[in-house]
C-alpha cells in the first residue's frame, strides 16, 4: 500500500496507486487523464488496467471512472471474485 508523501508521489507520476490489496481485490486511486480501460485508438490503449496487472497478473476491472475523473477504484484478483463483485 502506498500511502503518505510516497503514495502522492506515485498517483502524481504513474497515474494511480495502491491503497489496499489482499488475496480477493486491490483498490486503487485513479488520477485524471487516465482511461480505466483500454480504449479503441492507439492512444487510449496505455490504461489503468493495463498499468495494475502489469503489477498484479489476472487482475479484472469491475467498473470504472471517465478518464478525466480521478477517484477510488475497486478490482478483483481473480474471475470468481469478479462474478461475485459484478452482480
Amino acid at each position: 500500500v502506498e500511502g503518505g508523501r510516497e503514495g502522492e508521489d506515485m498517483l502524481r507520476e504513474n497515474g494511480w496507486r495502491t491503497l489496499h490489496v489482499d488475496d480477493d481485490i486491490i483498490v486503487v486511486e485513479k488520477g485524471p487523464w487516465l482511461c480505466s480501460v483500454p480504449g479503441v485508438r492507439p492512444e487510449t490503449h496505455d490504461c489503468l488496467l493495463s498499468r495494475v496487472q502489469a503489477r498484479y497478473p489476472g487482475t479484472c476491472i469491475v467498473h470504472r471512472l471517465d478518464r478525466d475523473t480521478s477517484g477510488i477504484l475497486v478490482m478483483a484478483r481473480n474471475a470468481q471474485v469478479h462474478r461475485n463483485l459484478s452482480m
